[in-house]
């Protein structure tokens, strides 16, 4: 093995798609400053493309690569309807990287168990899913939870040889250097506004028509949803610009620096998550890159009673908690984070330790010693 370590990184593109191709781009970042870290290369997965010769060619492609490591981001839906694609994806790619000895390390964005299921026919879909679960454990040789919940959630229903849970990150020493007041300025917003946010993608299961409610609770205050639709959610995003209110702005997808701006003009931050049903399937939120970012420029979040934000509040104190089922709740959950100013602080606080503890930077190095383990064969 040569000191340092080349490697190919499988996933979609940071296109405004989704968050896995920027958390992939960060990664690339990161983990390309270690000393330890060679050529590092992409293999883009197709986004919302349902074609099958797209994911053979990137599975042939990974497979016949003379990288040391090829390391996949994973989430169900990438891989078309049901997942279908997976049967050819992983094992097309699994053998190509036994002819050349190839590690395949796979980070799992989502966990989908049984206990997931909840239409009929239940029977055939927990069998389903059961099987998909076991190709992505065969074809892999250590996965990579983001989150402690996502683990234990997947651990339950399957037998994992090699694994562990590496956080998201927090990105504390990439945050924009700019004043509140600059910022809000050339947002369009004055000094003694209040302005709450709820940053990331407009999609059903993080509550955005939530927080459309919620600012047509609470006038006195400025609400901006920061981010664009999915490509399959266009339905879903237009009913959220017309429902919007006046004190409500939908900015769209923006570019990373606009993006961040947000975060140094915003007050709280809103993160109404919930369940949602896909094709019979719930689907919970298992880690949030969002809150992440959230907790990298220190800002207070409140956020649903969901089992991931439970833990953060359980461990590190750092999220105030409310029923998104329950709009009065909700009401006063936020308006105690925005009044409260002891309350306020105290969340600052606790994410800022969260941050400290939780770096992409110290996640980046995790990475690149299980990289070195996977070659020395100690995992």
């Amino acid at each position: 093995m040569s000191d340092q370590i080349d490697i190919s990184l499988i996933s979609t593109r940071a296109d405004g798609t989704g968050g896995i191709g920027m958390y992939t781009d960060d990664l690339k970042s990161y983990i390309s400053s270690h000393e330890k870290t060679g050529e590092i290369s992409s293999i883009y997965l197709p986004a919302n493309e349902m074609a099958l010769g797209s994911f053979v060619s990137s599975a042939i492609q990974g497979g016949i690569s003379e990288q040391d490591i090829l390391h996949i981001q994973h989430e169900y839906s990438i891989f078309g309807p049901a997942s279908l694609y997976s049967w050819f994806f992983f094992p097309i790619l699994f053998i190509c990287t036994r002819l050349t000895g190839t590690p395949i390390v796979l980070t799992m964005h989502e966990t989908l168990t049984a206990e997931n299921i909840d239409t009929p026919p239940r029977r055939t879909k927990s069998v389903y899913l059961k099987l998909l679960n076991q190709l992505l454990i065969q074809t892999s040789d250590h996965i990579i939870f983001l989150s402690e919940h996502a683990r234990d959630r997947f651990l339950t229903n399957c037998h994992v040889p090699s694994y562990e849970v590496v956080q998201h990150g927090s990105k504390t020493d990439e945050t924009i250097d700019m004043p509140q007041s600059e910022a809000r300025n050339e947002l369009g917003y004055n000094d003694d506004d209040v302005l709450i946010i709820e940053p990331g993608y407009v999609v059903p299961r993080k509550g955005s028509h939530i927080f459309v409610e919620l600012a047509k609770q609470l006038p006195e205050y400025e609400f901006m949803l920061v981010g664009g639709k999915r490509t399959n959610q266009s339905e879903y995003y237009e009913r959220i610009i017309s429902d919007a209110g006046e004190n409500l702005t939908v900015t769209g997808v923006l570019d990373e620096f606009d993006y961040y701006k947000a975060f140094r003009a915003a007050d709280v931050v809103v993160l109404p998550y919930i369940r949602t049903n896909q094709s019979g399937v719930v689907n919970k939120v298992n880690q949030s890159g969002v809150f992440n970012q959230c907790a990298a420029y220190g800002l207070p979040v409140a956020a649903s009673d969901i089992p991931y934000f439970h833990k953060l509040s359980e461990q590190w104190g750092c999220v105030a908690l409310f029923d998104p089922q329950d709009m009065t709740d909700i009401l006063e959950t936020v308006q105690n984070v925005v009044e409260d100013k002891a309350t306020q602080r105290g969340l600052q606080k606790a994410i800022l330790r969260y941050s400290e503890e939780n770096s992409f930077s110290d996640a980046a190095k995790r990475h690149v010693e299980t990289y070195q383990e996977l070659l020395s064969g100690s995992i």
